[in-house]
């Protein structure tokens, strides 16, 4: 059979997304753009899941003048929001899929994994399944 016709095997790359579990640390930004450029601050955030359709993710509570060690994160609860009319509910949200990115954060470093509770995998299906 002639080359051009012959049809290639074309292994499809496919993207699974984050894993549950994996813990990023990130430089956190300006709360405006009339704060100060830099702020000193770093913060951390956890996978709780990704499908086909959304990546959940909840930050977590801790704010580092240095980037965080593993270990220093690892055993971090969720923060809890107090502001505007939040009413104490976990910092817990998903992303479409097609959206997910980490190139708007600030020096995103992968720290690790870690289990989720019982309670972590509870608020990634109640955010997977709105």
């Amino acid at each position: 059979m002639m080359g051009w016709l012959r049809r290639r095997n074309r292994s499809k790359k496919t993207d699974t997304g984050p894993a549950a579990g994996s813990i990023f640390s990130f430089r956190t930004v300006p709360f405006s753009e009339f704060s100060p450029g830099e702020t000193g601050r770093f913060a951390a955030f956890k996978i709780l899941g990704s499908t086909a359709n959304v990546v959940t993710v909840a930050v977590l509570d801790g704010i580092w003048t240095t980037p965080p060690a593993y270990a220093e994160v690892s055993s971090s609860a969720i923060l809890r929001e107090h502001r505007f009319a939040a009413a104490g509910g976990p910092a817990a949200f998903g992303v479409f899929r097609e959206w997910w990115s980490t190139e708007e954060l600030k020096d995103v470093v992968f720290l690790g994994t870690a289990p989720l509770s019982h309670a972590e995998a509870s608020i990634a299906a109640r955010i997977e399944n709105f």
